[in-house]
């Protein structure tokens, strides 16, 4: 038998990630859905109250956004420190985030364009370090230990709760089987490897951002874009799908929306 102290959570979270297939957006995917995108990620939500309620910032200075997009968080924090960093591998994210600087005025935000699985040996020490949905890697013990190289008191990080980003419901409805993705347990158990003992919350279900499209023909077209297309069965499975649940008085299942906030201090 195995004992837990023996598995290598870093191997096997990059074994799993290969397994399921489940690989990353790409910097131009990002760049496409920037212009859709942007507005919605400038802090309205309850994952966005939540992770403001929970990041302390009390003797901090400095902050770094990892994968900002298009700066869901900086701009709430940069008037309560004196530097923000942010940094993103999509450059109409942060074209959208620079325009947003411009309106405001705000002077203490400083964004550069990089990839967190790419070199970090430009991306400056802070404060704190938030990692916001963005956890999408090959390599999760690389990244992480990264990030903590990057921290000087506190890192936060938010990661999927289960085994897709959309709901069992309408894969289910669909007839679509997946493999499993990793999930935020294996940041909890690679920390843990690495002598840091994390502590972990979840934030609050439910967020209108990610509620499903108000039309079938929208609806089907975003699930076909996340699968990179459908097969004819399940264009026909999902549109019933979405008529059941409309004659049944209910919006249709949708995305997976359950995220962990995984936060420790140095």
């Amino acid at each position: 038998m195995q004992r837990i102290d023996e598995i290598d959570f870093g191997a096997l979270y990059r074994s799993h990630k290969a397994l399921c297939g489940a690989n990353a957006m790409k910097a131009e995917d990002w760049d496409k859905r920037a212009a859709k995108m942007g507005p919605r990620m400038r802090g309205a939500g309850l994952y966005n109250d939540f992770i403001r309620s929970k990041i302390d910032l009390n003797g901090a200075q400095t902050l770094l956004e990892i994968g900002c997009g298009a700066g869901s968080f900086c701009f709430d924090f940069a008037p309560s420190l004196q530097k923000v960093y942010a940094f993103d591998f999509s450059p109409a994210m942060l074209a959208l985030l620079r325009e947003r600087q411009a309106e405001i005025g705000a002077t203490n935000i400083e964004s550069f364009q990089a990839d967190i699985e790419g070199d970090w040996s430009g991306v400056p020490i802070c404060d704190i370090v938030l990692a916001s949905r963005c956890m999408e890697v090959s390599d999760m013990e690389h990244v992480l230990k990264n990030i903590d190289a990057r921290a000087k008191k506190a890192v936060y990080i938010t990661a999927k709760v289960g085994a897709s980003f959309w709901s069992d419901e309408l894969l289910s409805a669909i007839g679509r089987e997946i493999i499993p993705r990793p999930d935020y347990i294996y940041i909890l158990n690679i920390l843990f490897a690495a002598g840091i003992y994390a502590k972990v919350d979840f934030a609050p279900v439910g967020d209108l951002q990610n509620a499903p499209p108000s039309t079938k023909e929208a609806f089907i077209e975003a699930i076909a874009e996340s699968f990179d297309g459908l097969k004819n069965e399940e264009i026909d499975r999902a549109a019933a799908y979405y008529d059941r649940c409309v004659s049944e008085g209910r919006s249709p299942s949708f995305r997976n929306n359950a995220w962990a906030l995984i936060r420790y201090e140095k």
